[in-house]
């Protein structure tokens, strides 16, 4: 932490700027254009791939289905990491004037944890509404997809996580290389749920896009019925050649 931080004798100074500095310049990029960051969702063996993850990185047998999201905020541990990540997003859109960003919530699975994590941000000055503040948020569990319009009153839209939401639906961890040739994101039971919470999104007139689509299934996907239901689609840029 002393090497990559040389020149700051705040530790905390240091990850805010820095986070805020980098948020901020795809923020300005492309302004007036909205830009939705995702709030910290690592799992514990990224996490603890990172400097300093590891005092936060708990050992979990299965990576989607461990400590992430929502379930981290209002751990004990992890409360004052995620107090710096909060200050960071407060910082651009207050004193950088970003306010094209908007944030996008993972892992709730109820409005209960919705409104215990509206708290957290709310004392952070980034409560939805608030100067066009839009909480956006990420599915990946069947849970999520068949109560989404319970869910619709804590968000302003909904991103739907494919790859994770197929892992979850089936079963399947698609990191394991004796299981993987029965991973399909393609599946009738994947497809059923997200032509789902497509439907309801649009019925409670929530903007909904696909996301972590495997790029070998995008050209499969392309002619899919809920790739015409999706209002926007989320790639990587490592997709494009």
């Amino acid at each position: 932490i002393d090497a990559v931080s040389k020149g700051y004798p705040d530790k905390k100074e240091f990850f805010i700027t820095r986070l805020a500095q980098g948020i901020a310049h795809i923020c300005a990029a492309t302004s007036p254009h909205p830009v939705r960051a995702l709030l910290s969702d690592a799992t514990a063996r990224d996490l603890s791939r990172l400097i300093g993850g590891k005092a936060y990185a708990y050992d979990d047998a299965n990576p989607l289905l461990g400590t992430r999201g929502a379930g981290r905020y209002g751990d004990l541990d992890y409360e004052q990491a995620f107090d710096l990540e909060l200050q960071a997003l407060a910082r651009v859109r207050g004193e950088m004037g970003q306010r094209n960003l908007s944030l996008i919530l993972p892992a709730c699975q109820s409005v209960k944890e919705a409104k215990a994590i509206a708290a957290l941000l709310s004392d952070h000055g980034l409560a939805r509404s608030k100067g066009g503040m839009e909480w956006h948020l990420l599915c990946r569990t069947p849970a999520q997809m068949l109560a989404l319009d319970q869910l619709a009153g804590e968000f302003d839209g909904f991103l739907f996580s494919v790859g994770d939401l197929a892992q979850l639906t089936l079963g399947i961890d698609a990191g394991n290389v004796l299981m993987r040739g029965f991973y399909d994101e393609k599946h009738p039971a994947v497809l059923s749920l997200l032509e789902t919470g497509l439907d309801l999104a649009r019925r409670v007139g929530k903007p909904a896009g696909l996301a972590n689509i495997a790029p070998a299934n995008l050209t499969a996907f392309s002619k899919l019925k809920v790739m015409k239901q999706a209002g926007y689609v989320v790639l990587r840029p490592d997709v494009f050649p």
